[in-house]
């Protein structure tokens, strides 16, 4: 890999110059994606422990999505509203509402647990969408390993971003159906539990115990965040493959969410 590529991957991405300015901040909340009843392929990991389990393919019938994450603007009027919890804080000198006033109105609303993520959603007449649902509506119907396709990204259009940026900044970070932000800044809840027909149980949870209590008490987020660096063939590069599962009572900076709906 060539040196300048490298630098390229590790540098801050020059933002796009027509981002969300306020106005359209303000209607982010109601820009939903309509997708199409489609077949979606799982079959995007190199895990030993997943080489028998995959391909795994999932009906997914028409739905809407939110073309951006939720923003700490739109998430301060559900705690405005009465209905979302003000986030605890991350920050031990900080209160609750102090830590809250940190986050810009533009940034997508990380530090929330998944029930607060469903909470929002509700509140607006939506739900977490299904990891199918993600899947599709990030990696497009050919499962592209980047939302813009399988290409290395280049400089100035998408970067290795180490902060949460803004929503709808980067040109690049934009999926074949047109949603917007997958890549990074802050992976999202979606409604799944940890372990399903399209993850299956890793080898290291051998107890039939312990799988059931995770399968109880953990869900699923998908997406890289702003904090993680992952290797692909060897080059450093953020990609759409990542799933973990987290606690649903936990909360992390780099976890946020969108909302999806049943189409009507």
């Amino acid at each position: 890999m060539a040196l300048g590529l490298i630098a390229a991957m590790f540098s801050i991405a020059v933002i796009e110059t027509a981002g969300l300015n306020s106005d359209k901040i303000a209607k982010a909340d109601d820009e939903m994606i309509s997708i199409a009843s489609q077949t979606v392929v799982f079959n995007d990991h190199k895990r030993a422990e997943r080489t028998t389990h995959y391909p795994v393919t999932v009906e997914v019938e028409s739905f809407e999505i939110d073309t951006y994450e939720v923003n700490a603007r739109s998430y301060r009027r559900c705690i405005e509203a009465g209905i979302c919890p003000t986030p605890t804080s991350k920050h031990p000198a900080l209160t609750d509402e102090d830590y809250f006033s940190t986050w810009k109105d533009m940034q997508p609303m990380g530090n929330v647990r998944w029930s607060e993520a469903q909470t929002y959603c509700n509140w607006m007449g939506k739900r977490l969408p299904t990891e199918a649902e993600w899947e599709l509506a990030a990696r497009g119907p050919d499962s592209y390993l980047f939302p813009w396709g399988n290409s290395l990204p280049r400089r100035n259009e998408v970067g290795v971003q180490t902060y949460i940026e803004r929503i709808g900044q980067f040109a690049a970070d934009r999926s074949y159906f047109g949603v917007r932000d997958t890549a990074g800044s802050v992976s999202e809840w979606v409604d799944d539990p940890a372990f399903g027909p399209t993850r299956p149980v890793p080898s290291r949870l051998n107890k039939p115990n312990d799988t059931q209590t995770i399968r109880e008490t953990h869900r699923l987020a998908r997406g890289a965040g702003y904090e993680d660096l992952f290797s692909l063939d060897g080059e450093p590069i953020k990609f759409l493959l990542m799933r973990r599962w987290y606690p649903a009572d936990a909360h992390w900076n780099s976890v946020g969410f969108r909302c999806a709906r049943d189409s009507s």
